[in-house]
């Protein structure tokens, strides 16, 4: 191994140790730091450290935020989610009142805030329908995981894979250049990764529904 690469575990191991260390530093703190670290050893250039700040999917998924927290503050996620909600009779029927509107949602914005928002408004929703939380949480969670596989800005991951495509795509290629394609658009769109993403999700949501049964256990609320 090269000294850079030594330099480079180094990093990683005070990075993981930063993470998980009971003081529990924030992880911004803690990746910058790492960051900087690389920087003073000179393992990676200026421009390549700040290269991902100005990355379309960094702004994209910072615009994504901003419009859950305004949708957050207006109470606009809490009057769908009640909406929705309802009275059901039965656990799969709870599961999938609350899974489908979280999916949709997941495919457009940021799923964490969304999940984070829903928590405590599913935590007084499963009392008042007498279903243990645990069976609720968890499926939850999933929904917005399978719903972000939709679209192309559902989450984090598409954008960096589509930044990383497109910044291929720019450098010249001749095989791809005989294919004759055209501009990136035509190959990744805001609906690339539907094809696939929506057929997992559907059926990710129906196992959960028919299984949760038993696969959760029964648990209460620790929110």
């Amino acid at each position: 191994m090269t000294i850079d690469a030594w330099i480079t575990l180094f990093a990683i191991v005070v990075v993981i140790g930063g993470l998980t260390h009971k003081k529990n530093y924030g992880p911004d703190l803690v990746m910058s730091t790492g960051l900087v670290f690389l920087m003073i050893f000179r393992v990676v250039s200026f421009e390549e450290a700040t290269a991902g700040f100005a990355s379309r999917p960094l702004l994209m998924i910072a615009g994504l935020f901003v419009v859950a927290a305004a949708l957050h503050e207006t109470g606009g996620i809490e009057l769908i989610g009640k909406k929705l909600l309802g009275k059901p009779e039965s656990l799969p029927g709870a599961q999938a009142r609350m899974m489908v509107p979280v999916a949709v949602m997941s495919a457009f914005m940021n799923t964490t805030p969304i999940v984070a928002m829903y928590l405590p408004m599913i935590k007084n929703w499963a009392t008042r329908l007498n279903i243990p939380p645990s069976k609720l949480f968890m499926p939850l969670s999933f929904a917005g995981i399978l719903g972000g596989q939709g679209t192309m800005i559902g989450t984090g991951s598409n954008l960096i894979i589509m930044g990383l495509f497109i910044g291929w795509w720019d450098k010249p290629h001749a095989w791809v250049q005989d294919l004759n394609i055209g501009p990136p658009s035509n190959v990744v769109s805001m609906w690339g990764s539907a094809w696939i993403g929506i057929p997992v999700a559907i059926a990710g949501i129906l196992f959960i529904i028919l299984t949760a049964k038993w696969l959760l256990p029964n648990r209460e609320a620790f929110l």
